[in-house]
């Protein structure tokens, strides 16, 4: 916050003064006294943000200034007069003729102001979650202000553009000579930070402060003679530079990525770790990227700030290529086996997984965002059209679940796939109907030759699920026991019954619908048998 220096004595360099203070620039007069004149030097200035003080940006910020002189005769009844009036940048000095024109020009210089404050302004949920004490210089004046308190002064100065800091080891809160200082106690500010991308490569965590200093000079000479376009927004920035930066976008780090430890850039990959390269060539005649189609590779090495990467499939560099690849071309491509992650806690898949592997049936593997050295086999995923247990079980021939479109190209082609789709889901029904799982064929009946699409399978029951069917509805029943010398019958409830049943499906009993109604059960290992009758309704 700036000082109210002396007056002038001189009506519209005094309002000129007034108007800069209440702005918060900066404002410093020089008087000197000569025979015939006093002459007063006024200078404004913008206040330069401590996160840009020593800077380049913040001696931008200071080249900014309006710089008056003023001379008053000491004659009796003398009038004032505009002598000079420069306008300052860091690339151009203007003159400055009118009363009106000093008067754009300071509201010029707050509104610029206004914009570096609000852009390295503390945010509210930086405030220190602890009561705070209020210092006027070293002076303490007030204690146990409450944090909520301390957020609001913040907000408000950020919505207006006044300058408002934040101390990065202590969290107090810096509002020119006041300080908002929080309890000893209290835990240090979270410190934020941004995610920059850089022509739609892997996004890369850099502190705010960056941020916003890339921001900045993006918009402020001569920083901005080097960008196209810049769209800009609080937090947010999209800016396209004309140099080979390329295209920068920049937003708010979530919690997740701020909480997340990041490598440097020499151990993020390691040898044999699966890619997805995403080529950027710089064209220096239209002086902007170009983006390649993306291709699967396998990690080489690390050398000379670069990773080599084979190419696991023909690209531009032959098949087989390496290329040199920044970490912004790159990211992870993890090879997914037999089925997809968000599916890999499924009874139904992974209970059919373990069928097919026991089988020695092969698993497809492919990956996770591109197809690179695909293996050929059984996937599975939830069957949403059938009952909510089924499994879909599919035949992947490189990465494809259906007859390619290279496949469609080339009848002999197409006749391979299809004998070779046929055969393994043949065999995946095989392996899935020994172990009592239900099979369902999906074929075509569109084509002249047997087409099958994939399977739908269903578990096995368990014994308790084979009672309920064989029960049916009622809630209670006689059991009837039979024995060589006797035969008796008691009422029994539905628990009861299917317990009965379950039972001896267990020990392998004989279990069928009677024709006279109910269930019959013939033990094999005692003379004796049941039969459950259903309680008659009019009783």
């Amino acid at each position: 916050m700036a000082t109210a220096p002396q007056k002038t004595g001189i009506k519209n360099a005094d309002d000129l003064i007034t108007l800069a203070l209440a702005f918060e620039l900066n404002v410093k007069i020089t008087t000197e006294t000569a025979s015939a004149a006093v002459n007063h030097t006024i200078r404004i200035t913008i206040p330069v943000p401590p996160v840009y003080t020593g800077t380049d940006q913040g001696r931008a910020i200071a080249a900014n200034a309006l710089t008056m002189t003023w001379s008053k005769r000491t004659t009796a009844r003398a009038r004032g007069l505009l002598a000079n009036a420069t306008l300052e940048s860091p690339d151009s000095l203007r003159k400055v003729r009118t009363l009106l024109a000093l008067d754009t020009a300071v509201r010029a210089l707050s509104d610029d102001a206004a914009r570096h404050a609000r852009d390295t302004a503390a945010h509210p949920e930086d405030v220190v979650d602890a009561p705070h004490t209020l210092y006027m210089g070293d002076e303490p004046r007030r204690a146990d202000i409450p944090a909520a308190q301390v957020r609001r002064i913040v907000a408000m100065r950020r919505r207006s553009g006044r300058p408002v800091n934040q101390h990065s080891d202590t969290g107090a809160i810096h509002i020119g000579n006041h300080s908002y200082v929080p309890a000893e106690h209290a835990a240090a500010p979270v410190a934020r930070f941004h995610m920059r991308t850089v022509n739609g490569g892997t996004p890369e965590r850099i502190p705010t402060s960056d941020a916003v200093r890339e921001m900045s000079n993006a918009q402020m000479k001569p920083g901005r003679k080097a960008v196209r376009t810049a769209s800009i927004s609080r937090s947010h920035a999209r800016i396209e530079y004309r140099d080979n930066r390329g295209i920068v976008e920049l937003r708010p780090a979530t919690s997740e990525e701020s909480a997340m430890e990041p490598k440097p850039d020499a151990e993020r990959y390691t040898p044999g770790d699966t890619v997805v390269v995403r080529p950027q060539v710089f064209d220096p005649k239209t002086r902007k990227y170009r983006i390649l189609p993306e291709y699967a590779g396998t990690v080489v090495n690390w050398a000379g700030g670069h990773y080599n990467v084979h190419a696991t499939k023909a690209d531009e560099h032959g098949e087989g290529g390496v290329r040199q690849c920044h970490t912004r071309e790159l990211r992870p491509n993890p090879l997914i086996t037999g089925t997809l992650p968000d599916y890999a806690d499924n009874k139904g898949v992974s209970d059919a997984l373990s069928v097919l592997t026991a089988a020695g049936h092969t698993l497809a593997s492919l990956g996770l965002h591109v197809s690179g050295a695909n293996v050929d086999g059984a996937f599975l995923t939830p069957e949403s059209d059938r009952a909510a247990t089924g499994t879909r079980v599919s035949y992947l021939a490189d990465g494809w679940s259906e007859e390619s479109i290279t496949s469609h190209r080339s009848t002999k082609r197409r006749t391979e796939d299809r004998t070779a789709r046929n055969e393994a889901l043949s065999a995946y029904a095989d392996a899935l109907s020994a172990a009592g799982w239900k099979v369902w064929h999906t074929e075509s009946t569109n084509t002249r030759t047997r087409r099958t699409l994939h399977l739908v399978v269903w578990p096995p029951l368990t014994d308790e699920e084979k009672a309920a069917n064989i029960l049916g509805a009622g809630e209670k029943w006689i059991r009837h026991h039979f024995q060589p010398d006797k035969a008796e019958y008691l009422t029994v409830s539905r628990e009861s019954a299917l317990c009965l049943i379950t039972e001896n499906l267990r020990s392998g009993s004989k279990v069928y619908p009677s024709t006279e109604g109910g269930v019959k059960i013939e033990p094999t290992n005692s003379k004796s048998s049941y039969w459950l009758q259903p309680f008659p309704a009019s009783a």
